[in-house]
């Protein structure tokens, strides 16, 4: 479902530091915050530390009739290491700052972004069946998006599909879309967006993986599907909070992977 957009983005697969929940109940027709905090360390496709970021997350949620609305506003403070803090596209991706979304839950379970159908590529009374992936887990970043290097650095190949979908399966995801794969020269057009799209996939699903875990221990449960994710989003507290972060975190996936692709795919 994405395209081909501008804006670059960024790196990384996240080594989550600490984490803090502050939350209250969420009664119908009222609106409730609730926030978070996290402190990571940044990690790049290839595995090379990129810096650190701490990130301040709140979100509103309240009632309209049978929806349920929430924001989610993320407030990022990087820290890169002098290696990419001078590459322009990590500095712009890498920017302090706030950025809000704006989603609504209807009572069909469909979830709008800014006034856009979610894509999920799962019925959603079913999807996220599987078991939470812990934090960290092996081998999951690779199968969706990813780029390596010759030893000498000289050649690079990327391969990403265009996007991704929620899955019954141990990453609770899948690839989907088109895919492409490139080796070209650290000189070509695109490169260092690439780069970093496919930096901040790898970062988004590692949060994501983070989101779930939390919402899982928020529940008392080893097993999440697209019901309960949807369901914890009316019932309120750590589990209201922790749902609304992880499908936040699936649509940073969906357009970061989307981006990543375009730029592969123009190089």
């Amino acid at each position: 479902m994405n395209g081909f957009k501008k804006s670059l983005s960024t790196v990384l697969a996240v080594g989550l530091v600490t984490t803090s929940l502050a939350a209250t109940g969420f009664a119908a027709e009222k609106s409730d915050t609730q926030s978070t905090q996290t402190s990571r360390n940044l990690y790049t496709a290839n595995n090379e530390f990129l810096g650190t970021v701490t990130t301040n997350t709140t979100i509103t949620l309240s009632k309209e009739g049978q929806d349920t609305l929430f924001t989610v506003t993320k407030t990022n403070d990087y820290t890169l290491e002098p290696k990419y803090s001078s590459i322009k596209e990590y500095q712009a991706e890498f920017a302090d700052g706030t950025e809000t979304r704006n989603y609504r839950l209807t009572k069909n379970k469909e979830i709008y972004v800014d006034g856009e159908l979610l894509e999920t590529g799962e019925d959603n009374s079913n999807a996220l069946s599987s078991g939470i992936t812990a934090l960290n887990a092996t081998g999951g970043v690779a199968a969706y998006s990813h780029y390596y290097s010759t030893s000498d650095y000289k050649k690079f190949t990327f391969a990403t599909y265009s996007d991704v979908d929620f899955a019954a399966d141990s990453d609770n995801l899948k690839a989907s879309g088109s895919h492409v794969s490139k080796t070209v020269a650290p000189t070509v057009t695109f490169f260092d967006s690439a780069r970093s799209n496919i930096d901040m996939f790898s970062n988004d699903y590692t949060a994501y993986q983070a989101a779930l875990a939390s919402l899982a221990v928020a529940l008392g449960t080893t097993i999440v599907t697209w019901g309960t994710v949807v369901g914890a989003l009316a019932g309120g507290a750590a589990s209201a909070a922790a749902a609304g972060v992880a499908i936040d975190q699936f649509n940073s996936m969906e357009t970061h992977i989307g981006q990543a692709y375009g730029y592969v795919n123009n190089m």
